[in-house]
């Protein structure tokens, strides 16, 4: 922000605002995503808020809430989603707004008793329609699986903390970490998904970051 002459910026002041509803439990690896008026939150990992076993373990979430900010006050409220096609529980995924009232979701990392570290990839996408609060999966292509490396030439790798933006109709993702199983790759590559076609397509780049 540009200040003029003989003028000191204003200060960037904390406040604690007290919290209403049903305030989540305590976790990391969510994503926060304001959709129209509403801040959408959703998954995260962390030890369930109900959970009365002595010894507890860290488990991924599924669950969305709405929070919304008052001048004194923020009131959170858990929703109950529907849709034939909904995301399983994740973490450090990919969460931004696409117009529409609409969140767009995609990758993360799930929990999975078959491998050695207990952690799956995911490169899936969803759709969540914030006003009617309904779920959907609008990859179209056949090919969608996260442990086929054939069908990694249609879609992107599994991965987690990719980067998104959406414009004109499409979501342009980029890097990430993570791969199929056992991998652990740093990506730079660039992927772009049409809303309007339900695919996606790699980008070829030049000098990469």
């Amino acid at each position: 922000e540009l200040v003029s002459p003989g003028k000191m910026p204003q200060p960037l002041l904390w406040a604690s605002l007290n919290s209403t509803g049903d305030q989540p439990s305590r976790r990391s690896g969510h994503s926060m995503t304001t959709v129209g008026n509403s801040y959408v939150m959703f998954g995260g990992i962390g030890i369930p808020g109900d959970s009365k076993k002595e010894v507890t373990k860290a488990e991924p979430f599924d669950d969305v809430y709405i929070l919304r900010i008052g001048l004194k006050d923020v009131h959170w409220s858990k929703e109950k989603t529907s849709g034939a096609q909904k995301p399983c529980a994740r973490t450090q995924h990919t969460a931004i707004d696409i117009g529409g009232n609409r969140l767009w979701v995609f990758g993360g990392h799930t929990t999975d008793p078959e491998t050695s570290n207990g952690i799956r990839n995911l490169n899936d996408s969803y759709l969540l329609d914030v006003q009617h609060l309904e779920w959907s999966n609008p990859v179209k292509q056949e090919a969608k699986s996260d442990e086929d490396e054939a069908a990694c030439e249609t879609v992107p790798y599994p991965r987690a903390n990719s980067a998104a933006v959406f414009t004109d109709g499409k979501v342009y993702l980029f890097g990430g970490h993570g791969g199929l199983k056992y991998q652990r790759i740093a990506f730079n590559d660039l992927w772009c998904f049409e809303l309007s076609t339900g695919c996606w397509s790699k980008i070829a780049s030049a000098n990469a970051p």
